[in-house]
């Protein structure tokens, strides 16, 4: 890790895929989250970002399972988390095995990662969506490793560029405010929760959160400091 911050690494970018050990067996993935844990604590100690990238849907996945790796990338604490579904994509080992055993598949539904495909997984489709969901709600959002732990900054930093891309999310705006609060800038985290008030009105406190729900709104404002 130290020679890779030497050559000018600024983030690491962990294929963690899953913290479940028996799944990691399962996927072939010859992973010690022992090291993971290790690696990750070298590489935030060097100064530099780390971003895992986790799979969830494997075919005989448990919600358990599943639920271990929300767990272990929660306890090793990234700065970010990218989490998809598993695509039998053409080629792969995963398809030719589900088309053995009688799936097909629309190849526009393989270009979706963080959509499930109907029939990889024995968890119906709309139950792994929500399991996603609230994964990145809970490890991006409110138990947000810099916001609840690490550099409140780097969380402001994160939740400013989400608000450029996703400025119809009431929960980017609220949690960019919680942001401003944390580094003591509440002159923007009260334009920010004024925005979250905009968008939704009744998203978690935001209402007590402001005083003068009438005040004029200039989000513009938020990306200056």
């Amino acid at each position: 890790i130290s020679k890779l911050k030497q050559t000018g690494f600024i983030e690491l970018r962990l294929a963690l895929e899953s913290g479940d050990a028996e799944m990691l067996k399962t996927m072939k993935k010859p992973l010690i989250l022992k090291k993971a844990r290790r690696v990750v604590k070298e590489a935030r100690e060097a100064g530099m970002r780390c971003v895992s990238f986790l799979l969830m849907g494997m075919p005989g996945e448990t919600i358990q399972q599943m639920q271990n790796t929300v767990d272990f990338a929660e306890e090793i604490g990234f700065d970010w988390n990218v989490i998809s579904m598993v695509l039998p994509l053409p080629g792969t080992e995963i398809n030719r095995d589900l088309i053995a055993d009688g799936h097909s598949f629309d190849f526009a539904d393989l270009e979706r990662y963080t959509l499930p495909v109907e029939g990889v997984s024995n968890i119906s489709s709309d139950k792994l969506s929500e399991f996603r969901e609230n994964a990145n709600n809970r490890l991006n959002f409110e138990n947000n490793y810099n916001l609840t732990r690490g550099d409140a900054r780097l969380a402001l930093k994160d939740f400013k560029e989400l608000s450029i891309r996703y400025e119809f999310l009431p929960k980017v705006w609220y949690h960019l405010g919680l942001a401003y609060e944390k580094i003591n800038d509440l002159d923007n985290a009260k334009l920010a929760f004024l925005k979250t008030h905009s968008i939704d009105p009744k998203y978690k406190d935001v209402s007590s959160r402001i005083s003068d729900k009438n005040q004029s709104l200039d989000s513009q404002k938020l990306l200056v400091n």
